[in-house]
């Protein structure tokens, strides 16, 4: 294909965190809580089913990114397949599905900043709009200044994310008590570990 490529400015390790802050993104913070109340500890199953359907879309995105090294992502990949309007309608859908997925990080780590604040008891006025647009606005500014500067903060986050979640789950695991809290439960029952998957 003869359009546009893009400069290789991304090594292995920041196009491993882009993959994995792709897949596991911030957004666990703030519904990890509504499906461990649709799944029940059973959310570590549909964390499993999550993961491996997550699995097939990255791998799917890497056959894809190798075969078609093109600027475009998913309009150029619809474009090589279906041509025409299809790959038009799927390149407005991913811009407008990412406009509310920046949205919706924005205002969950807005949220976050606000319950820390709260916890440490600071006399901190929170104003949740106002940092979700500053979020926003910052993380323009770094995708405006190009893609290696992106993938450097994009590596940062990721480690920070990882090493907040590993805290959580071994946290969690040495501090439980006794072996009741390993019992497996599924109050929404099969249909609930499903709509927890979405989460």
């Amino acid at each position: 294909m003869g359009g546009k490529r893009l400069k290789r400015e991304l090594g292995l390790l920041q196009a491993t965190m882009m993959g994995i802050g792709g897949a596991i993104c911030a957004g666990v913070f703030v519904t990890l809580g509504y499906a461990a109340t649709l799944a029940g500890t059973a959310l570590i199953i549909a964390t499993v089913l999550c993961g491996i359907i997550n699995l097939f879309t990255m791998l799917s995105y890497a056959e894809l990114g190798a075969a078609i090294p093109s600027a475009g992502g998913e309009y150029t990949f619809a474009k090589v397949a279906f041509g025409g309007f299809l790959s038009f309608a799927t390149g407005w859908f991913e811009w407008i599905s990412n406009i509310f997925y920046a949205s919706f990080s924005a205002v969950g780590f807005a949220y976050i900043i606000s319950y820390a604040v709260q916890a440490a008891n600071l006399p901190i006025p929170i104003n949740v709009p106002a940092i979700a647009v500053m979020t926003v606005a910052v993380f323009t500014v770094i995708n405006i200044r190009g893609v290696k500067e992106t993938g450097r903060t994009e590596t940062a986050l990721v480690i920070v994310l990882l090493a907040l979640l590993g805290i959580f789950i071994f946290g969690g695991l040495f501090n439980s008590r006794g072996t009741g809290s390993l019992e497996l439960s599924a109050p929404g029952g099969f249909l609930g570990i499903l709509k927890a998957t979405a989460f």
